[in-house]
């Protein structure tokens, strides 16, 4: 199995604020998607949280968590 260790600084939603150690939670919401941003945030992302990893570019070698509800395990982890 593939082991990943990696620190976590941060958590956001947001791909313009997107740091080194931060985990990037790709939403679904009305105005936009995340996952139209996996590629500009996967070169900075520690780790990327999805519901759709068809996205991820292949040079991303971070983790990749595939959820059903990308916003319900920001709240979990958040909380």
């Amino acid at each position: 199995p593939l082991v990943h260790d990696f620190e976590v600084l941060g958590l956001t939603s947001d791909s313009r604020k997107v740091q080194p150690g931060f985990v990037f939670f790709a939403l679904k919401g009305h105005q936009s998607n995340g996952h139209d941003y996996l590629a500009q945030v996967s070169s900075v992302a520690s780790a990327l949280v999805v519901e759709d990893s068809s996205q991820i570019p292949a040079s991303f070698r971070g983790p990749v968590f595939v959820v059903s509800d990308s916003r319900q395990v920001l709240n979990d982890w958040a909380s």
